[in-house]
């Protein structure tokens, strides 16, 4: 059944690509629908407040487990059972407050937040936020089951104190003595290390997000007052058109790697430059500035290059070290536009979606061609270290792979192009990207079935359900960061020390780096921007710099030991030794900062791009 439920709600991503694609078409034309602008705002409200049920019975909400990795079964179920609970407490609350909140509009007939995002939408607003309660609903019932089966694992495998209960346990007491800083000591540091403390203990992002962020709203913002702000920050922080692209471009990576355009894009490459010196590495790279401006994502470019090119590139006895290197830089997914961190960036700053995506694509090509020149000067210094090239490709055969790697060679052109030459918005282009990827690898080049957009859809349906649930989450959290008015006391700081642009970037870069190594971009980003960006307002740095060192600082993060996640992803695929593969890496790495100090001193390359779009 649950299946049957991820596959309705996956479909609904569908649709929502289709209310969008035809919202732009009708402007296009010169007819006003104004209810297909609301209405996609409708669908993406009910599929994120209605699939975190879904989400978390399937196990696909995100969890940190650098600690709990290393502990027993017993021990990571009672943590899950810990987490289960506070995804109960955080369900609970939004619940009830919700349920007010939309009986309270119902009774009063009033507009639930004056916007005017569903103002054209033909239903009264209350009905659209009643998914808030019922999603919630559904989250409890969910919370409840998994609780009961877990427990019950636990009493069949004869729980003791010391190696089961003691973690929970530990990390209830940090977390009450961090609430107890807060209230006593300083509000900021007590909720930041109970939100640590939650994350280490592996409770899922979203819901140490969501209870952190309702804990600070009942103690700094009214009391049961300020608990009413829960569902409506949660409900306005779907209530964004931007937000939309959330889903949708995790939907066209789905479908593209379902279609295996990712192998015939590897086949493309290789017969145009698998002859070039260093032949298959530089394959692997230009292939890896492919994906990764199609999936956006680190992780998923990094295990779909490891899964093609690691056997490829062993086989042809390359150097396993720089092998490793080699797809690691080559797969910094968020640093190619379009790039889920960006969307995070421009969603939680209100930055110009489409300006971030400019800003970065001139530093990501300096980058992915820094790394091209280092492979061919190593391909003459170190001639040991490459293998044989593959066999020379016939033209005709050559011909036929470019037909067939078409498809996705284009999109990033039309995603980006279109962009560009203010044809349509970065949220439309990727309603664009959506309906021609399943357009071309269903009718065109036939390399999808209805079964495989199923899947793929499916797929992109636990991605999207579980970033959405962390968005509300971490905009939960740092709501509570703004009614503490850390930023102006900030500002007043830096007034007061002098402090400058060059120590600002230092200092970001450090706690950049160290979380990184821990965490992945989302609970980042949350953590840090409402403390730095006042500070960059107030020492001048341009947002679109700033969210490109952003995107460049977690990618360092992302493959930086001893806990860098992308580190493990490749020492799977290619069994080795985890400290060879940090070795391998490292020269790219370089490259990686390398691109932060460029970037620093010359800015004008993260803001002239920008500057020269037709905007809309």
């Amino acid at each position: 059944m649950n299946k049957g439920i991820g596959n309705f709600f996956s479909l609904i991503l569908i649709l929502l690509a289709i209310f969008v694609f035809a919202n732009l078409a009708s402007r296009w034309f010169g007819v006003s629908l104004p209810w297909l602008f609301s209405g996609s705002i409708v669908i993406l409200l009910a599929f994120a407040f209605l699939t975190g049920a879904y989400a978390l019975g399937e196990g696909k909400h995100v969890t940190i487990d650098a600690v709990t990795s290393r502990l027993s079964e017993n021990s990571r179920v009672s943590l899950e059972i810990l987490g289960l609970i506070v995804c109960l407490a955080f369900s609970v609350n939004l619940g009830w407050e919700g349920a007010t909140w939309v009986i309270r509009s119902y009774v009063g007939g009033v507009s639930l937040r004056g916007d005017i995002a569903l103002s054209t939408f033909p239903a009264d607003q209350w009905m659209v936020a009643a998914v808030v309660p019922v999603g919630s609903l559904l989250l409890i019932l969910q919370s409840l089951r998994l609780i009961v089966k877990r427990t019950y694992f636990l009493a069949k495998h004869h729980v003791t104190l010391r190696t089961s209960l003691f973690p929970p346990v530990l990390v209830i007491v940090l977390f009450v003595l961090c609430i107890l800083i807060s209230v006593n000591f300083n509000p900021l540091l007590g909720l930041f290390l109970g939100l640590l403390v939650l994350f280490f203990g592996g409770t899922p992002v979203a819901f140490a997000l969501g209870i952190v962020g309702t804990i600070g709203l009942y103690l700094f913002a009214g009391g049961a007052k300020g608990l009413l702000q829960v569902p409506i920050s949660a409900f306005g922080s779907m209530e964004s058109f931007p937000t939309v692209a959330f889903p949708l471009f995790i939907i066209i990576g789905a479908v593209m790697g379902r279609a295996g355009l990712a192998e015939a894009l590897s086949a493309f490459t290789e017969a145009w430059f698998g002859r070039v010196r260093g032949s298959m590495l530089i394959v692997t790279i230009i292939s890896g500035a492919i994906i990764c401006a199609i999936t956006g994502s680190s992780l998923a470019a990094t295990a779909l290059l490891s899964m093609i090119y690691m056997p490829v590139l062993l086989k042809s006895n390359y150097d396993p070290r720089l092998s490793a290197g080699t797809i690691a830089g080559a797969s910094v997914g968020t640093l190619i536009p379009p790039s889920m961190s960006l969307l995070l960036f421009a969603i939680i700053t209100e930055t110009s979606l489409s300006g971030l995506f400019m800003a970065a694509l001139v530093p990501a090509l300096i980058t992915f061609s820094t790394y091209g020149i280092y492979v061919l000067i190593l391909s003459f210094t170190n001639k040991e270290k490459f293998g044989k090239p593959p066999a020379p490709v016939a033209m005709g055969e050559k011909l036929k792979r470019t037909r067939t790697a078409t498809p996705i060679l284009l999109l990033p052109v039309i995603i980006l192009g279109g962009i560009y030459i203010g044809l349509f918005t970065a949220t439309e282009a990727a309603a664009v990207a959506v309906v021609y990827g399943l357009v071309t690898t269903l009718f065109v080049s036939r390399t999808l079935s209805l079964e495989g957009t199923r899947k793929a859809c499916l797929e992109g349906g636990y991605l999207s359900s579980m970033a959405l649930f962390i968005l509300i989450g971490g905009l939960l959290f740092s709501n509570v960061v703004s009614q503490l008015q850390i930023g102006p006391t900030l500002v007043e700081l830096t007034e007061a020390i002098g402090l400058t642009r060059p120590i600002l970037v230092l200092v970001m870069s450090i706690v950049l780096l160290f979380l990184g190594m821990f965490m992945t971009p989302g609970p980042i980003f949350f953590i840090t921007l409402p403390l730095f960006v006042p500070l960059a307002m107030a020492t001048g740095i341009n947002f679109l710099w700033l969210g490109v060192f952003y995107t460049y600082m977690v990618e360092i993060g992302l493959l930086t030991p001893p806990v860098g996640t992308n580190l493990y992803v490749i020492q799977g695929t290619s069994g080795l030794p985890f400290w060879d593969c940090v070795r391998g890496i490292m020269p790219f790495l370089g490259i990686l900062v390398l691109g932060v100090v460029v970037i620093y001193f010359f800015p004008v390359l993260t803001t002239w791009l920008p500057s020269t779009m037709i905007s809309r």
